[in-house]
């Protein structure tokens, strides 16, 4: 198998996976709903992961936090981009979060479930 083989199986292989995510999930109703409010271009931050479905979807890179305190510090300032969290960890969050950070959208994966956060309109 040369490169242009193992690219191909790969292309087609992650297109099956995302496709068959997206008729499991709502990914794709998410992100339509949520593309329109994305500040920029600029990477969405996750914590503490980030599905690779997310980066795929909504067209932006994912960068993974795993450190809860910074999240917590983050989300004490003013909003300033946009952040991915698990519900149960927005729940326990969200009393000391600055009042600019709002939910843009949700969406249950499998068994977890995600709020995106930003800026509120």
């Amino acid at each position: 198998m040369d490169g242009r083989d193992l690219a191909l199986v790969l292309l087609l292989g992650s297109g099956i996976y995302s496709a068959g995510l997206a008729s499991s999930y709502s990914i794709q109703a998410f992100a339509a709903g949520v593309r329109g409010s994305l500040e920029g271009d600029g990477p969405i931050t996750a914590y503490p992961d980030g599905n690779l479905v997310f980066d795929f979807y909504l067209n932006h890179p994912i960068v993974e936090v795993t450190d809860r305190d910074v999240i917590a510090r983050r989300l004490e300032a003013p909003s300033a981009s946009e952040l991915l969290l698990q519900v149960n960890d927005w729940a326990s969050l969200r009393r000391s979060a600055d009042p600019s950070w709002c939910s843009i959208g949700s969406v249950a994966l499998g068994s977890r479930s995600y709020v995106l956060l930003g800026r509120c309109r």
